[in-house]
């Protein structure tokens, strides 16, 4: 494994062991609720919050941030905060599609310096330290580092979209973009950035969270990419407010200055 510090290689383990979990339940039968916002929840996703809440607290006494816990405002006041996604894609895991991941995420202020992304039903493993890099690891391949591709002319990139959630706005026709994939959960669409499979990602939604962009953007801008809101703002992660209000743009770098400044000028955002 690269030299990373090794408190962050030992939450990797703990991402694989919520993942195996997902894995065990994911042909049974298993009990899917509704939030108060109408999102899917699982048995899967509380099993794996489970294993990681406790894990992290095994090894960690920084504050968390889960999709699946009641948020605390103790996080506002400290410098460092885990942000968990215990099953990225549930939309996707109910479906069978495969496409979803275990998200964990180290901030400290509003930089991610560490994240995650385990999919379970490959054992695909990306995962990325602020200044030494991005990684994926699979069964039987040697440790890749990754890099982001380099392409700039916006009519060659190739856009990564949400299968649960298909554009519909007529942005990338708008753009000139005619390459465009479909995927599942974020982790798994900023995987594919990672390894250049895609170049762009965005939601125009106030729906995404803290929990779906944290350890993505460690990830793809430790790849050479770019992660900021719609307008190219930066995230911010140390507020009470666990919605990104103005979306999320995750790009190779390359053309996120043009991306972003179409959506300033273009999109209406509430």
């Amino acid at each position: 494994m690269p030299d990373i510090d090794k408190i962050y290689t030992d939450v990797i383990p703990i991402a694989k062991e919520a993942g195996n979990a997902i894995m065990e339940i994911y042909n049974k039968k298993y009990v899917i609720e509704k939030k108060d916002d109408d999102s899917p929840v699982t048995t899967a996703d509380i099993t794996s919050n489970n294993i990681i809440t406790s894990g992290i607290k095994n090894i960690s006494k920084h504050p968390i941030l889960s999709e699946e816990i009641q948020d605390t405002p103790e996080r506002l006041s400290s410098e460092y905060v885990w942000i968990v996604d215990p099953l990225d894609g549930t939309s996707d895991f109910i479906k069978k599609n495969g496409e979803f991941s275990v998200m964990i995420g180290l901030v400290q202020g509003n930089t991610p310096v560490f994240g995650v992304s385990y999919e379970p039903a490959t054992k695909k493993c990306y995962y990325a330290q602020k200044g030494i890099g991005a990684f994926v690891s699979e069964p039987g391949k040697a440790v890749r580092k990754l890099h982001v591709s380099d392409i700039e002319d916006i009519q060659e990139v190739t856009v990564i979209s949400s299968r649960s959630h298909p554009e519909k706005d007529g942005i990338i026709k708008k753009l000139g973009i005619t390459k465009h994939i479909m995927s599942g959960g974020v982790g798994v669409k900023i995987g594919k950035i990672a390894e250049k499979y895609a170049d762009i990602y965005y939601n125009t939604s106030q729906h995404t969270s803290l929990w779906d962009a944290c350890a993505a953007q460690c990830i793809i801008e430790s790849a050479g990419g770019k992660m900021t809101d719609l307008r190219g703002n930066a995230l911010v992660y140390n507020t009470k407010e666990t919605k990104n209000m103005l979306g999320i743009l995750a790009t190779n770098g390359h053309v996120h200055e043009h991306i972003a400044q179409h959506f300033s000028t273009n999109l209406s955002l509430s």
